[in-house]
């Protein structure tokens, strides 16, 4: 007879610190509105339409303006490339798919090149957009 509890350990915890007010900036404006990760980086948009990229202490290394018009609702980083793809929306507005090169630069903006822009055409309908579960 067993007249013990085997004890499994699944998960490490650990208490996570941010480590300085630039950090703290992107996560107490309560503007955020998609996060996704990859690459060594965790990426956050925001109800402003900018991407914030951090790294592996979760300090900012770059941001950047992803759209002009609306939230980021929808970010996913694709694996193995440096492809980055956000999708804004704005209910009086086109919601707008584009694709990032992270590893390219626009040497106007310093930021990533944005490679495509595609307008999703919905009729202006005020519904928001949900994406299905992609397999990149």
């Amino acid at each position: 007879m067993c007249d013990q509890w085997k004890a499994f350990k699944f998960f490490d915890v650990s208490q996570i610190k941010l480590p300085d007010e630039d950090a703290k900036s992107v996560f107490d404006q309560g503007k955020i509105s998609s996060v996704t990760s990859g690459g060594n980086s965790v990426y956050v948009g925001t109800e402003d339409g900018v991407v914030h990229v951090l790294d592996q202490s979760f300090k900012p290394s770059k941001s950047f303006k992803a759209h002009d018009v609306g939230a980021v609702r929808h970010i996913k980083r694709v694996p193995e490339t440096s492809y980055l793809v956000t999708l804004a929306e704005d209910l009086s507005n086109e919601p707008t798919l584009k694709v990032w090169a992270l590893d390219k630069l626009d040497k106007r903006t310093d930021s990533p090149k944005c490679l495509s822009t595609v307008s999703i055409q919905n009729g202006r309908k005020q519904f928001p957009v949900i994406p299905n579960a992609a397999k990149f």
